[in-house]
C-alpha cells in the first residue's frame, strides 16, 4: 500500500505556526477587545462617580423635586420619572415607585413637616438635604421652617 501525501498536513514534529497575517489579525481582535473593555469600565465609573455625589451639588441649597425619588426620598443624579396625580406632579425612580406614587401606595404623597407637624404634599415642599444622611431628602412646609429645623441642629450641637 501506498500512502498519499496531503501537502497541507504536518506531521507531528512539525511546530505549529502562525504567518504575519494571522498574527495581526489576532492582535487586532484583541485590542479591538481591550478599547471595549475600557470604554465600557470608563462610562461605568463615570455613572458611578455621578452616583456617589449627586448629593454634594445640593449642600446648603434647595434640591429640586425632579432629582429625588418621593418614595424612597435618595436623591439622584440626573432627572427622573414623573407622574401626575390630581394635578399635581411628583417623580419617583423605577415603575414600583411610579405605581405607589400614582395610587398613593402607604400614603406616600405626603409627609410631616418636621418643625410645624403638618401633613404637606411632597410634590408642593422645599426639599432640602437630612443632616444625618445626606443623600436623602427631607421635605419642608416652608423656608422657615427649614430655617428653625436648621437652628434647631446646631443648638444641639451639630454642624450643618
Amino acid at each position: 500500500m501506498n500512502k498519499k501525501s496531503f501537502p497541507n498536513r504536518r506531521t507531528r514534529n512539525q511546530k505549529l505556526t502562525w504567518s504575519i497575517t494571522e498574527k495581526r489579525v489576532f492582535m487586532i481582535i484583541g485590542l479591538a477587545f481591550i478599547l471595549i473593555a475600557l470604554v465600557i469600565f470608563r462610562n461605568n465609573a463615570k455613572d458611578d462617580f455621578k452616583k456617589q455625589n449627586a448629593y454634594k451639588a445640593f449642600i446648603g441649597k434647595e434640591v429640586p423635586d425632579s432629582m429625588v425619588c418621593m418614595v424612597s426620598g435618595v436623591v439622584k443624579y440626573k432627572a427622573i420619572h414623573p407622574v401626575e396625580v390630581k394635578g399635581e406632579v411628583y417623580w419617583g425612580c423605577c415603575d414600583r415607585c411610579l405605581h405607589k406614587l400614582s395610587y398613593n401606595v402607604d400614603n406616600v404623597l405626603f409627609t410631616k413637616d418636621p418643625i410645624s407637624k403638618k401633613l404637606i404634599s411632597k410634590s408642593k415642599a422645599v426639599i432640602r438635604l437630612d443632616p444625618n444622611n445626606q443623600k436623602l431628602a427631607m421635605y419642608f412646609e416652608s423656608v422657615e421652617t427649614y430655617n428653625q429645623y436648621t437652628q434647631s441642629i446646631k443648638v444641639n450641637n451639630i454642624s450643618y
